[in-house]
């Protein structure tokens, strides 16, 4: 059972939510894995287990860290969005999953939009963390510029990581985007990047 102690709007659609455990115990896991929140009953809707990557790194032992975005008529979202508060409870298992961080020294090429962003802030935290010396570039995209999130703290990690590049794009720019970076979809961005 874990406290919710932070709940902050990234945008409109995605909130960073921090879950902390109790002083005696302790969570362990890889960069990039997730755990699974249960969902109460509420609203005449039905007690569900749905998974959401962990953002913080695993020397994060007492808290983590979720980015979690709504999805309209999404039974967790609606919950997590509508009627979380800062000092709930919520029930976690985990950690689960096969896509984590593995040793090795070949260049690393990280892909996301929105949320999909959560399990890479992991690695690349716990890269930075640990001052590991290997090249990785993330593309993430977005559709407005009001969607893009994390950007300081991604500009950052290009100044104190070994060898890491930031790059974004926005699918659908508007005017009041003022946007002067690449623009289409992270796929496009990777193919004209990437050999």
């Amino acid at each position: 059972e874990y406290t919710v102690t932070i709940l902050e709007d990234l945008t409109d659609k995605i909130k960073r939510v921090r879950l902390e455990l109790p002083e005696t115990l302790e969570i362990n896991y890889k960069p990039g894995q997730y755990i699974q929140i249960l969902t109460p009953v509420y609203d005449g809707n039905e007690e569900v287990y749905r998974a959401y990557s962990i953002t913080t790194p695993p020397s994060s032992k007492q808290a983590i860290e979720l980015f979690i975005g709504y999805v309209p008529d999404g039974i967790c979202t609606t919950y997590i969005h509508k009627h979380l508060k800062v000092n709930d409870k919520l029930n976690v298992v985990g950690p689960f999953g096969d896509f984590y961080y593995r040793e090795g020294d070949k260049e690393m090429v990280l892909v996301a939009i929105g949320t999909g962003m959560a399990p890479i802030m992991s690695i690349l935290r716990y890269m930075n963390e640990n001052r590991i010396e290997r090249k990785a570039t993330l593309y993430f995209g977005a559709r407005t510029r009001s969607d893009m999130f994390m950007t300081e703290e991604l500009k950052k990690l290009e100044e104190t990581m070994y060898d890491f590049t930031y790059i974004n794009c926005l699918s659908r720019p508007t005017a009041q985007c003022e946007w002067k970076g690449e623009v289409g979809r992270v796929t496009d961005l990777i193919e004209s990047y990437v050999d």
